[in-house]
């Protein structure tokens, strides 16, 4: 490993060092905690059926996030240290360590000098990627920028091998370890990456035959192609974004491609960029098809409010912005928050808006940066480079793999940039966000890159010290400022209260919930009711405080709360199942009999939460069976508890459900069944309390079986002691 590898690997991780310490956080808690996937409650094949939240990707409820490799990363976690959060964030931290290490060699085989440690060393410390690092859920743009980078090397590989030219007056001899150390400036990492793909041998030794250096390229040639593509396939299971690749690599062979032979090598160029297109188009087709006919995801207005606003000059002119904005970001990362959704970022209605000039700014730049690329790479084509020993026995053309042409290299940091974020851009389709600061860790990859030009260009203009100079400055800054926003992703509480000034009805919200949850029921109040001051419309903050209302003792507030929860969200299933659950305790039992029969009859095709609204839906049905029971109507208990049954999901807690099941039956003379159902409870909930004493309380009503209940009233009291 170089020394500038290893200093920026070290930078990537001493900065992110206080991470390790830190907690789930904000969706940890959906995508990992309550993740059946990843807790191995389901088999480990549905991780290709289901989407990164653990729905079924067809269903129509899916969020359509399709990341099996992320999950089957998250998993491995569980599987080895369970619901710890310290190895999940050991492994986002080595995660980004390495893809520190890979961004170096990327930027060392595309500029020469000092550039590649500088623009590195400003990614491995960047403050916008402390969302992808400190929060686990970010692990899928982890490892999606790992196989991209690792498909842009083998893609770079590819080309220089397919666009030597070899002497036929000299002969090579070709090894384990391939040809000379300069043919492989990539690194280690890709040599690695060759090495795993059984690319280390091509021929022995091959005097007296001129074909056969070309025979060895050839093989590499194809081999590297061939890496290219499945590593773009990894990176789009890891996260779908990472298909962009393609289009990078795509770029970077009209921009930089050998011209030695022009004929020749143009002939070569349109065959790779065919089979990139149609590599490109078959991974496409077959992550569209699983989605079956559910169509897009469906995504809430507070999500992203633009989306839903009806007048297009609203969308337009908004849209237009959000580039710039994240662009924003990159250059000046102090505004930082965990959630863009909202009106965190105000909807631009009018042209005369000031915003408007950052987006024509913008704009005339990528313009300007294409144009004059286009320009540089049409002019190299009228040129040939000097020939370069490869080894000691070979002449070969010199691959530009290590361009010099800063129009043409603008361009390609212009292309990694902006490609990568194009689908998530909301310009072509809208995603359920405004702005993420999670999506930035891949296009940052090309804003570094951009970086490392004009530090290059000061250092010609200035002389080396004073860049030298700044950037130490810059890495401090940013170093200190990526340290601070990773211990506010240490816990809920201070994630935020660090968006309290971003986004406050976003989080007032979630910080109601989580004082509410620690007890501290006054600030919860306060913090809760201060976000519906400043958006009245939240469903889920209606909710959490009919639920501290009704802890408090308010009943009648709280089911005021809770009326409320459904009128701004109908399909809300939690929010009719805990009024019902409260009217009942209250005695109003036909009113809830009523709210809990519309909450099992509720379409959960498009619900938030898929496996929240089925459990809610089941619980309804267990409610609704008790209320029946304790009015002595037994049959209908039972009716209910049976429904219940034909619609349990698989990750329902369902002792309870089967002890009261067996209960009613026995109400009801239906001994055997009455049986079945408790040893059901049992097998499902062997240290669960009450599943004894349910069970042994039914046989003690045999006298024959007395002491068959005896024993189980002792495991009872035997497992409640322990």
């Amino acid at each position: 490993m170089e020394t500038g590898s290893s200093a920026c690997v070290a930078l990537a991780f001493l900065v992110n060092y206080n991470t390790l310490k830190a907690g789930f956080v904000y969706d940890d808690s959906r995508a990992i905690v309550n993740n059946p996937d990843v807790t191995r409650a389901t088999p480990l094949t549905d991780i290709w059926t289901n989407d990164f939240w653990g729905t079924p990707i067809g269903s129509s409820s899916s969020h359509g996030s399709y990341r099996p490799l992320c999950v089957a990363s998250f998993r491995l976690n569980h599987w080895t240290g369970g619901l710890d959060p310290k190895g999940y964030h050991v492994a986002n931290v080595l995660l980004h360590c390495a893809v520190t290490y890979l961004v170096y060699a990327v930027y060392r085989a595309l500029m020469p000098g000092r550039r590649p440690a500088a623009a590195a060393a400003v990614f491995a410390v960047h403050p916008v990627h402390a969302e992808a690092v400190a929060g686990v859920v970010g692990r899928a743009d982890l490892l999606a920028c790992l196989f991209y980078l690792a498909a842009f090397l083998c893609y770079t590989a590819h080309v220089r091998h397919r666009d030597r030219t070899p002497d036929p007056r000299r002969r090579v001899v070709c090894c384990d370890a391939g040809c000379h150390r300069r043919t492989y400036r990539l690194g280690s990492a890709v040599r690695t990456v060759f090495a795993a793909l059984g690319l280390g041998t091509c021929s022995s030794d091959l005097d007296g035959l001129p074909g056969g250096v070309t025979e060895c390229c050839a093989v590499r040639e194809w081999a590297c192609l061939v890496a290219t593509v499945l590593m773009a396939a990894a990176s789009m299971l890891a996260k779908e974004t990472g298909l962009t690749v393609l289009a990078v690599c795509a770029v970077y062979d009209v921009l930089f491609a050998s011209k030695q032979s022009p004929n020749k090598n143009s002939r070569g160029m349109y065959r790779t960029l065919m089979i990139l297109s149609g590599a490109a188009a078959g991974l496409l087709f077959a992550r569209i098809s699983l989605m079956g006919d559910s169509g897009p995801p469906v995504f809430a207005a507070a999500d992203n409010p633009t989306a839903k606003s009806p007048s297009l000059v609203t969308r337009t002119l908004t849209f237009l912005y959000l580039p710039a904005e994240n662009f924003r970001l990159l250059v000046y990362p102090r505004k930082l928050s965990f959630d863009w959704s909202m009106d965190a970022v105000t909807p631009i209605t009018s042209i005369y808006d000031p915003r408007n000039a950052l987006s024509i700014a913008l704009y005339v730049a990528l313009f300007a940066a294409a144009r004059r690329s286009a320009v540089a790479s049409s002019r190299a084509r009228l040129h040939h480079y000097r020939p370069h020993r490869c080894c000691a026995k070979t002449k070969y053309d010199r691959p530009a793999d290590l361009p010099d042409d800063p129009a043409r290299a603008i361009g390609l940091a212009v292309a990694m940039t902006a490609i990568p974020f194009v689908p998530v851009s909301n310009l072509f389709f809208y995603v359920g966000f405004v702005l993420a600061e999670r999506v930035l860790y891949m296009p940052s990859v090309g804003y570094c890159f951009m970086f490392g030009y004009g530090y290059t260009a000061l250092e010609r203009r200035l002389g080396p010290k004073w860049p030298r100079m700044g950037l130490i400055v810059l890495l401090i800054v940013y170093g200190a400022r990526t340290i601070i926003r990773n211990n506010d992703w240490q816990d809920d509480e201070s994630l935020y209260r660090s968006g309290l000034h971003i986004n406050p009805p976003k989080a007032y919200g979630n910080l109601g919930s989580i004082l509410s949850s620690q007890g501290r029921l006054d600030e919860a109040e306060t913090a809760l009711r201060t976000a519906l001051q400043y958006r009245p419309n939240m469903a889920d903050v209606h909710y959490n405080l009919g639920n501290l209302l009704r802890e408090k003792g308010d009943t009648e507030a709280a089911v005021s709360s809770y009326k409320n929860a459904i009128m701004y969200r109908p399909s809300l299933a939690v929010a009719y199942l805990n009024m019902g659950q409260l009217l009942a305790t209250m005695g109003r039992c036909e009113e809830a009999e009523s709210v809990l029969k519309l909450c099992i009859s509720l379409d959960g095709s498009y619900s938030k939460d898929p496996m929240n609204h089925e459990t809610s839906r089941v619980s309804a049905l267990v409610t609704l069976g008790k209320l029946h029971a304790d009015r002595g109507r037994h049959l209908d208990a039972v009716q209910a508890y049976k429904h219940a049954v034909t619609i349990l999901p698989p990750y329902y807690n369902s002792r309870v459900l089967f002890s009261l099941y067996g209960d009613a039956l026995a109400q009801l003379n239906r001994h055997k069944e009455a049986e079945m159902w408790h040893k059901a409870a049992l097998e499902v909930g062997p240290d669960h309390v009450p599943a004894h004493l349910s069970y042994g309380k039914w046989l003690a009503k045999n006298r024959t079986r007395i002491h068959e209940a005896e024993n189980w009233f002792l495991r009872a009291k035997k497992i409640g002691s322990r």
